[in-house]
C-alpha cells in the first residue's frame, strides 16, 4: 500500500510540474489572423462585415449549429450593435458579440463566451483598398492565461481557428462576388466627351495579376519619382493597355508625366498622342471603380467606336489623404 501511496504521489508530482512547465512556456496571449482578397468594393466587403445580420452570408460558426437562437440588439452596423446566442451546447454554447468601435476600414468586436464555459475575446474585421480589389482581414486576440493555456500548449489554437476563418472568408468572397452592388441611377457618373492631351511619361510596364496591382503601383511610382525628380509635372497615373477578365490579369504603365524624357533603369519613355476621350471623376477607393467605369465602356460602345487605351490619373491618393472615401480619380478612356 505504501509502495503505491509513493508512486501515486510521484505521478501527481509529475504531472503537476508537467502542467507548471506547459502554463510556463505558453503565450500570453493567443493571436489568430487570416486573410483574402475579394473582388468587390470596400463598401460591400465592410457592410458584410459590419452588419451583424448579413453575418449568416458567410459566418462559419452558423454553419456549425444550425438550431442557434440569435437576438439582435443595437442598429446594425453601429457601434454598440451586437447580438447574444444560444444554442446547443456541445456545439455553439452561449455568448454575445458587440460591436466596440469603428473607423472607417475596421470594425473592433468583442466576444464573450458563456456556456459552456467563460471567456472573452478581442476580435477585428478589416477592409482595405487593394488594387481594384478589396484585402479582407479577420483577426482574433485572446488573454491565455492558466488554465486556459494548458489547452493552448497541446492543441494549436491557430490551426483550430484558422481553419474557420479561412472558410469563413472564402464563403465571404464567394458571396460578394456573386451579388454585385446594384448601381442606382441617380448615381450614374457624369460622363464627359472631350480631348486627350499628348502627355510624356516616365513609366515601368508590365503584365500581372489584379492582386499584384498595389505593390506594383507602389513600388514603380517610388522608382519614378526618385528618377523623375523635378521634372514631374503632373499627376500620377496608369495606363491599361489590356484588363483580362477571365484570367484576372492585366497589362498596365505605372506612369508619371515629365516635361522632359527620363531614362533610367527600368523606366521608359511612354509617349500617348492626342486623342478624342471619354472622361468620368471616381470619388472613393479604388476597389469602388467598377461602376465608372462599366459606364465608360457602355458608352463607347453606344458611340460604336473602339476603345484602345484606358488611362486613370491619380489626383487625390493614399500619399496625400488616408480616408479612401476622399480620393480622387480621373478615369479617360481613349477611343478612336
Amino acid at each position: 500500500m505504501k509502495k503505491f501511496l509513493k508512486v501515486l504521489l510521484i505521478l501527481i508530482v509529475i504531472v503537476i510540474v508537467i502542467v507548471g512547465i506547459l502554463a510556463a512556456i505558453a503565450p500570453k496571449t493567443i493571436l489568430v489572423q487570416r486573410s483574402t482578397t475579394i473582388k468587390g468594393s470596400k463598401s460591400a466587403v465592410f457592410a458584410q462585415m459590419t452588419h451583424f445580420k448579413n453575418w449568416p452570408n458567410w459566418s462559419p460558426w452558423y454553419e456549425m449549429d444550425t438550431a442557434v437562437q440569435m437576438t439582435y440588439f443595437g442598429n446594425d452596423g453601429e457601434v454598440g450593435s451586437g447580438y447574444h446566442w444560444v444554442g446547443d451546447p456541445k456545439k455553439s454554447g452561449e455568448g454575445e458579440i458587440t460591436n466596440q468601435n469603428l473607423n472607417g476600414d475596421s470594425m473592433q468586436f468583442s466576444l464573450k463566451f458563456i456556456k459552456p464555459f467563460k471567456s472573452e475575446a478581442t476580435g477585428y474585421l478589416v477592409a482595405t483598398d487593394s488594387g481594384g480589389m478589396t484585402n479582407a482581414t479577420w483577426i482574433f486576440i485572446m488573454d491565455n492565461s492558466f488554465p486556459h493555456s494548458i489547452f493552448s500548449s497541446i492543441f494549436s489554437m491557430d490551426k483550430m481557428l484558422g481553419k474557420d476563418f479561412e472558410h469563413g472568408l472564402d464563403k465571404m468572397k464567394q458571396y460578394v462576388e456573386s451579388h454585385p452592388e446594384p448601381v442606382a441611377e441617380n448615381t450614374a457618373p457624369a460622363i464627359q466627351d472631350t480631348k486627350y492631351p499628348m502627355h510624356i511619361y516616365a513609366g515601368i510596364r508590365k503584365s500581372m495579376k489584379w492582386d499584384e496591382l498595389s505593390a506594383f503601383f507602389q513600388e514603380s511610382y517610388s522608382k519614378i519619382g526618385q528618377a523623375a525628380g523635378s521634372s514631374v509635372n503632373g499627376p500620377a497615373a496608369a495606363i491599361y493597355y489590356k484588363w483580362d477578365t477571365d484570367n484576372q490579369s492585366t497589362d498596365v504603365a505605372a506612369v508619371m508625366p515629365v516635361a522632359n524624357e527620363v531614362t533610367a533603369t527600368g523606366i521608359v519613355p511612354i509617349r500617348v498622342e492626342s486623342s478624342k476621350a471619354l472622361m468620368a471623376v471616381h470619388k472613393g477607393g479604388y476597389a469602388s471603380e467598377g461602376a465608372v467605369h462599366d459606364a465608360l465602356m457602355s458608352k463607347v460602345k453606344e458611340m460604336g467606336k473602339k476603345q484602345h487605351l484606358v488611362v486613370e490619373e491619380y489626383i487625390k491618393g493614399p500619399g496625400q489623404e488616408k480616408d479612401s472615401t476622399k480620393w480622387i480619380t480621373n478615369i479617360y478612356y481613349l477611343y478612336q
